[in-house]
């Protein structure tokens, strides 16, 4: 409220930490203002499945710098309200700045303003061959031949600056071939590229597979980002030679290079070459515009989000006393409240009014508990299912523990029904300023007893605009969900969009169980090699 001059520091925190960390400082304003604008910028991560906050706290600065700067007040705000500002208003979103030490009048607002690095915004494509790749055993004539794509990330160490590989991708191994040719891949550019102005520095390793021995390293290359990419505009493919390093392959770690992050292939310096082993090419290199989840979200598009809960009777196993997925016997949180805390914290972000349907099924219902409904609201309304923010999914679910009595048979099919009648309706819709997207999160241990009816169901959910999450609670059996995707493909007759493969893993832990499992998305066409694990695979179909 008076003219000063003034300085911002900003801190960053995931919602789950307790600690702030500070991403950086403003420049502190020549002139005194008392409405400052700052001109400098923050890059901070942004990432759908989780919640990041963001703290500003305002100083007035003193002269001189060794007096204590004058903190004029604090605000905080959820990082993804200030990317989805600008679908509501002029993009700047308002908080009141406040202070510990209430004075009875307001310091003054902070004004928040976020866009997405146009980098995010575009997926690169393009081919990996090699030609004229040597062996790198007597016995075989031609090699089995696979591509170990990394990029360099340098930190400062000391006066040194050392560089770490960040393995990208992994390419399938083209059995005895001294031309191979892999797949075609796609990224998101900053998979790629971190730094802003394409100086990424690039690692390529070709290996020699074998099926019993250790396999050898045919070779390496190392470039630049940006040249690979100079070379799309020429329609040319981009190629290098393929050294073969006296100690086998370049240090992981500890190469003196450039001091700033994402240096020039040419500083990164390593072993001179041996000799040359091949030839490594980029060819039928793309860079296209691609639309991302907050474009949709921001010219208009509205989430709605609905959560069912398994609450039959295959959730609470006399013969094993501990296997009780609910929880009802114990003072701790439940696998099923862990997972639907983890899942609608996130999701509910993206309505504006922070509100979700809740649904259960497989219970006697109250007054009379005569009735086992397959589809019921859990806040008692079904009429207005609603409930505001993701603590209160957490307590309508709690409080229905109290009141139903677990039953049976699982049956998804009128659940699944009631969703794709209200996507019918968004999409019977003729007016262009409502668009709304419906996700059914089925939260379930894995015992299904209308499996036809469910398929049916969802073959009619992937023409709707409706996607469908199967979240599996526990250690049951899964083997229906698992092979769902590929029989509602073959029904839907649309293979390449009825169903998408989604892995199932394993957040939370019940006793002597697996737990809740959480859903992670896997992209197809660019998926870095792993080692297996225990995790399942279910199906989200849109």
């Amino acid at each position: 409220r008076r003219s000063a001059l003034y300085f911002c520091l900003l801190y960053s925190k995931k919602s789950q930490d307790s600690s702030w960390l500070e991403i950086g400082k403003t420049e502190i304003l020549s002139v005194e203002s008392i409405s400052p604008v700052f001109t400098k910028n923050f890059a901070v991560p942004f990432r759908l499945e989780e919640r990041r906050l963001l703290r500003c706290e305002l100083y007035k600065n003193k002269e001189p710098p060794s007096k204590e700067h004058s903190f004029v007040g604090g605000a905080e705000v959820l990082l993804l309200d200030v990317m989805l500002a600008r679908s509501t208003g002029p993009g700047w979103l308002l908080k009141i700045l406040r202070h510990p030490k209430p004075s009875g009048t307001v310091p003054g607002y902070a004004a928040f303003f976020g866009e997405e690095d146009l980098g995010s915004k575009r997926k690169v494509a393009f081919e990996m061959s090699a030609r004229n790749l040597r062996s790198t055993d007597f016995w075989k004539r031609k090699a089995d031949a696979y591509v170990v794509l990394s990029k360099a990330v340098a930190t400062a160490e000391g006066e040194e600056t050392e560089v770490q590989r960040i393995p990208i991708y992994q390419s399938e191994v083209v059995r005895r071939s001294n031309e191979p040719l892999w797949n075609r891949l796609q990224f998101q550019q900053p998979q790629l590229c971190d730094a802003s102005d394409g100086q990424q520095t690039l690692v390529i390793e070709v290996y020699d597979w074998f099926r019993v021995q250790k396999h050898r390293s045919i070779g390496d290359c190392i470039t630049c980002h940006d040249d690979v990419f100079k070379s799309s505009h020429e329609g040319r493919p981009f190629e290098l030679p393929v050294y073969r390093r006296k100690v086998g392959k370049i240090s992981t770690v500890a190469r003196k290079v450039g001091a700033h992050h994402g240096s020039h292939s040419s500083s990164m310096k390593s072993e001179p070459p041996e000799k040359v082993a091949g030839y490594f090419a980029f060819q039928r290199i793309e860079s296209v515009r691609a639309f991302t989840f907050l474009d949709y979200i921001r010219s208009g598009l509205q989430l709605k989000l609905m959560i069912g809960v398994d609450l039959t009777r295959s959730n609470m196993r006399k013969e094993d006393k501990t296997a009780d997925l609910h929880g009802t016997k114990a003072s701790a949180e439940n696998p099923y409240v862990m997972a639907i805390s983890a899942i609608s914290e996130v999701m509910t972000s993206f309505d504006p009014k922070r509100r979700c349907s809740v649904y259960g099924f497989g219970a006697k219902v109250p007054p009379t508990h005569t009735v086992c409904s397959d589809c019921f609201a859990l806040n008692g309304d079904f009429f207005e299912p609603d409930v505001c923010g993701f603590e209160e999914v957490v307590k309508a679910y709690k409080n229905s523990l109290r009141l139903v009595h677990f039953h049976g048979p699982t049956r998804l099919g009128p659940l699944l029904k009631l969703a794709s009648d209200l996507a019918q309706n968004s999409k019977d819709s003729t007016s262009e300023s409502f668009q709304r997207y419906h996700i059914l999160v089925i939260f379930t241990d894995g015992s299904v007893n209308d499996e036809q009816a469910m398929e049916q169901e969802l073959v009619r959910a992937s023409r709707l605009p409706l996607t469908v999450l199967v979240i599996g609670i526990g250690n049951g059996d899964f083997k229906f969900l698992s092979e769902l995707g590929s029989s509602v493909q073959a029904a839907a007759g649309r293979p390449s969009q009825a169903a998408a493969s989604m892995d199932v893993e394993d957040p939370v832990e019940a006793p002597e169980s697996e737990g809740a499992q959480e859903v992670k998305a896997e992209t197809k066409e660019a998926e870095t090699k792993r080692p297996p694990s225990r995790s399942r695979k279910l199906s989200a179909f849109r």
